[in-house]
């Protein structure tokens, strides 16, 4: 993945992050972000996390360095074992697809509220195959060519 298209990634991520759109993220957000990666840090760990991130200037999380830290999370060895932990956390009934219902639980969880419209439209905007569900093949395919 090129570096613009990893870098719009981490900023997509980081919305989800801040659905109030204040340009930064809290500890706690942070922290289920963290476990959505399949990191199981300690509250300790995460202050450490959130010191370096803000270089202790403040409790919240700002882009650049969330940027920081997610390319140190991320390396090219763990990011098939990351879209595959990602998806799990996507598929609620673990059946290996994600519907509509599972998106929005998800969403709901990390402070974005969606409607049943939008949460099929983005269902649709991924499923190749027409069945109104993502696949593993067609959420790793989304994401390779977002």
């Amino acid at each position: 993945m090129e570096e613009e298209e990893k870098l719009e990634e981490y900023r997509q991520a980081f919305e989800l992050l801040d659905p109030t759109d204040e340009g930064s993220v809290t500890k706690e957000k942070l922290e289920q972000f963290l476990w959505a990666l399949g990191h199981r840090p300690t509250h300790t760990e995460v202050c450490y996390i959130v010191a370096d991130a803000t270089q202790g200037s403040s409790l919240k999380i700002y882009f650049r360095g969330f940027l920081h830290l997610a390319k140190e999370l991320t390396t090219p060895e763990d990011e098939e074992k990351e879209l595959l932990e990602t998806f799990r956390i996507f598929d609620k009934n673990r059946d290996g697809y994600i519907g509509a219902s599972d998106l929005r639980f998800v969403l709901s969880r990390l402070g974005r509220e969606i409607t049943e419209e939008e949460a099929d439209h983005m269902i649709n905007e991924v499923d190749l195959d027409g069945d109104g569900r993502i696949s593993f093949k067609e959420f790793v395919e989304a994401l390779e060519h977002n």
